[in-house]
């Protein structure tokens, strides 16, 4: 549990509704929003707006936080003064200074905040009667103020410390400063205690002659062993413990131990029956308890259920169950289910749920908060505070509530004397006064037409432009810079043969109709694209994209997306089989077998294939693709799928036989159509007269097919026959020369490259020139100085094939190689080292032009090229 802050002091003078009497009867707690007796821990930092630097787009919203302000992230009260703990870990108080409470060196009061000496990274606070204690991350104690029962420890001889001395001895997870006590949680479950014992408050099972009697050394509390928390009040104090029980020691004049002792009703205070416990009794009929809360005669406690019981002195009603009568058992206050509850002197305050505050008891100094007047008594929770409605923490002290509000600012309400409200006056407050310098933040930006901000650090983009963000609180600031961006907009193009639409999450795509949007920057945008029936979804391209699931594009930019919908295509081959021979032509065009026996054709293509027998043939038949018969075959393309026509020869018709005969240095197989020959293994066939036959040469690996010969074929294309007699072909194989051209010092440095040089004719001035493109002391020839350049050379002899080239570059750029045959190879080239860039060109070409973009200073090593087929 977090810290638990109570006290009270002398209780011996009479009963007075003037103000001077009733300085006495004093209190004070703190608890945080949701956790009884809590108070955060903090580390030191300075203000700093976040994030840094952002950029948002036209309309975009942009939540801005300042860290290090001048806040509080808690605050605790005591008899007639206030302390607050700030987010830099530092403390100030204001109020009574005459026994050094406010630790500021001085015994002068301060009607506005003053900064306590010498305490730097404190987590928690607590004020007691007239002195208070921090605890720091090491779980280390200082305390200052009154000392006249040695309630701030062994350190401490005199009567009081203006500023912070050191607890030693002591480590802790939770202290609580009392009226002339002090409580501390050394986290083993155990409690102590030093300073006043005159009514057994230290629970030790001693009891102190005088009430000063000092009692400096830190006492074990008889028989606590499992404590959660501690809560000490005027003269007496509870623990918490972790069965959710409670054990309380000291005075129980009024019933605040809630033992169900036998107690007077409600005697004079001269004639009030002392009655000390030195050691802890139990709490009657609680045993789920979460928090407790003292008061300087009463006590509360929260339940695992949210309801809310206190017990002790009842007088003006502030034990909230409708009764001023006293009791040592628990009571149920009426009406509320609080996050946290704050006793006082005379009056009782809660937070509740919603964070607005509810008070109830004497309002003689305008303790409810509400506006009521002076002499309202309320026994059950009043209206609700004034304005309180973002409350995190509160504390009462004897005549006065302070609560911490979520923007760290504080407000505080009741007697104002001595200055303890904050607010620079010592006026009392019936409704809640500001505590000087402690604001929230108040945000503004140096260009609303650029981007305006609202008071939660909400900014919005307005227009594009720069504007800096301000955050002040108090004397502090800091800034930030905002920039505004148009909205980038996201495009979608669809492309290829198919069809289909892309949409978009977020909406603002659905292209068919809309195409294009725009969003705000660093939104990411969810693109899922729909092939249209016939179509396939082939891939995205741009924006990061690819494949063919969803595209989710992060937009910083403006970007473009690409998405390919294509029309299935599927292979339709023709097989000529049988004795016989002909042709078999297609409907759409693409097939004339013969020469060519299969196409590709778009999905659902409805085709017509006819057969047409030569002279001394007969057509027998289709099979395949659901064909049969000898008439027309019709199919409808949902697959690749294979046909075959069977021809037979015709009784009586002539036949011829074609020969092939393989020649040359290499070696190949050349094949038939329709089959028949597969030379290899079969070189000779028979066919029957006018039979159209159509050979084809393919080279093995290493070889090239240069040529046929006779037959009437010629050039390294397919070779057709068609037979009236006898035939014999010859298919030339040849193994090709490769020549490597090396530009290692073709000529001294400074020699330009014109005319024939190895097999390469660079022409005139193309790859010559002063500097760039000459041969350098680098052994290559310069290619390209600038971006952009294109230069040729051609091959004599020609034709010939470019295999290779091997460049070095300065920079990096694109190479692209293309030739006067149509074939286009493109190289992405790095930079500082010698790269192979091999076209896989077959065909053989006469000129060849290389172009270098992106980049500068490329330079030619070598080129190898071969000879022709």
């Amino acid at each position: 549990m977090g810290d638990h802050l109570a006290f009270g002091i002398s209780r011996m003078m009479q009963p007075s509704k003037a103000r001077d009497e009733r300085l006495p009867f004093i209190l004070f707690g703190i608890v945080s929003l949701g956790l009884a007796l809590g108070n955060a821990e903090v580390a030191a930092q300075a203000i700093t707006v976040g994030p840094p630097n952002p950029t948002i787009s036209v309309g975009q919203p942009q939540q801005f936080t300042a860290t290090g302000v001048r806040g509080g992230t808690a605050v605790d009260v005591g008899a007639f003064h206030s302390c607050a703990l700030l987010q830099d870990g530092t403390v100030s108080c204001w109020g009574a200074n005459e026994s050094g409470q406010l630790g500021d060196g001085t015994v002068t009061n301060a009607s506005t905040p003053v900064t306590v000496a010498g305490i730097s990274g404190a987590v928690a606070i607590s004020g007691g009667g007239f002195h208070t204690c921090a605890r720091f991350p090491d779980s280390t104690l200082q305390c200052w103020g009154r000392n006249n029962a040695g309630q701030l420890g062994p350190a401490v001889t005199g009567e009081r410390s203006l500023t912070p001395m050191p607890v030693t001895g002591v480590t802790a997870t939770a202290v609580s400063a009392g009226g002339f006590h002090t409580c501390a949680l050394p986290g083993d479950g155990t409690v102590l205690c030093w300073g006043q014992n005159d009514l057994g408050q230290l629970g030790n099972g001693t009891v102190s002659p005088t009430v000063n009697a000092p009692n400096p050394a830190p006492a074990s509390v008889s028989g606590i062993t499992t404590a959660v928390a501690v809560a000490a009040g005027g003269w007496h104090t509870c623990a918490l413990l972790q069965d959710g029980s409670i054990r309380c020691w000291g005075d129980n004049t009024w019933g605040e131990l809630g033992n169900a002792a036998v107690i007077a009703s409600n005697p004079p205070r001269d004639q009030q029956p002392v009655t000390p416990v030195p050691t802890p009794v139990t709490v009657s009929g609680i045993t789920t308890a979460v928090a407790i809360e003292a008061g300087i005669f009463h006590m509360c406690a929260t339940l695992r259920d949210g309801a809310l019981q206190c017990w002790g002195r009842g007088e003006e009603g502030r034990l909230g169950n409708g009764s001023t009568a006293n009791s040592s058992t628990p009571v149920a206050v009426s009406g509320i289910t609080p996050a946290a509850v704050t006793p006082g002197a005379e009056h009782t305050c809660a937070i509740l749920q919603d964070r607005t505050k509810r008070c109830w008891g004497d309002n003689n100094f305008g303790q409810l908060g509400n506006g009521s007047p002076d002499g309202v008594v309320s026994t059950i929770p009043s209206a609700p505070v004034t304005g309180i409605t973002a409350a995190t923490a509160a504390s009462s002290g004897a005549e006065h509530t302070c609560a911490l509000l979520q923007d760290g600012s504080l407000q505080c309400w009741g007697a104002g004397n001595f200055g303890r409200l904050g607010n620079g006056t010592i006026t009392d407050a019936f409704t809640p006064v500001a505590v000087t310098g402690f604001g929230g933040v108040t945000w503004t930006s140096s260009d609303t037409n650029v981007a305006t901000i609202d008071a939660n650090g909400l900014a919005t983009g307005r227009n594009p432009g720069s504007a800096t963000i301000i955050a002040t609180s108090g004397d502090r600031s800091g800034s930030t810079t905002l920039t505004v961006v148009s909205r980038p907009t996201l495009s979608l193009v669809r492309e290829g043969t198919g069809s289909g639409t892309v949409t978009s999450s977020p909406p603002g795509i659905d292209c068919g109709a809309t195409c294009s949007a725009s969003y705000d920057r660093n939104t990411p945008v969810t693109l899922t694209a729909t092939p249209a029936t016939g179509s396939i979804f082939e891939g995205w391209n741009g924006g990061d994209c690819s494949g063919v699931g969803p595209c989710t594009v992060a937009l910083t930019a403006n970007t473009t997306v690409f998405a390919r919908f294509t029309i299935p295509r599927f292979l339709l081959s023709v097989t000529r089989e049988g004795t016989g021979s002909g042709t078999v032509a297609s409907s759409p065009p693409g097939i004339d077998c013969g020469a060519t026996c299969s196409a590709s054709y778009n999905q659902n293509t409805p085709m017509t294939l006819t057969a047409a027998p030569a002279t001394g043939s007969t057509f027998e038949g289709w099979s395949g693709g659901d064909c049969s018969g000898t008439g027309l075959c019709t199919l409808t393309l949902t697959a690749n799928t294979a046909v075959f026509a069977r021809f037979g020869v015709t009784s009586g018709s002539t036949q011829f036989t074609l020969s092939v005969t393989r020649a040359g240095t290499g070696s190949g197989t050349v094949t038939s159509s329709p089959p028949g020959i597969d030379c290899g293994a079969t070189c000779s066939a028979s066919y029957n007269q006018n039979t159209p036959v159509t050979l084809t040469a393919a080279p093995a690996t290493g070889s090239i097919f240069e040529s046929w010969n006779s037959g009437d074929c010629s050039g390294v294309g397919p070779c057709p026959v068609t037979l009236v007699g006898d035939t014999t072909v010859v298919a030339r194989f040849t193994v090709p020369s490769t020549t490597r051209v090396d530009f290692d010092n073709p000529a001294p440095p400074g020699t330009t490259m014109n005319g024939v040089f190895q097999g390469i004719d660079f022409g005139t001035g193309q790859w010559a020139g002063s500097g760039p493109y000459s041969v350098n002391s680098t052994n290559h020839i310069y290619f390209a100085d600038s971006t952009g350049t294109s230069r040729t050379f051609r091959f004599s002899p020609a034709p010939r094939v470019l295999d290779s080239i091997r460049v070095y570059s300065v920079t990096p750029g694109t190479l692209t190689l293309s030739d006067d045959t149509g074939q286009t190879f493109i190289r992405e080239v790095t930079t500082g080292s010698l790269q192979f860039v091999t076209t896989g060109w077959a065909q053989p070409a006469t000129m060849v032009t290389m172009s270098f973009t992106n980049g500068w200073d490329l330079g030619v090593d070598d080129i190898t090229y071969r000879t022709a087929p």
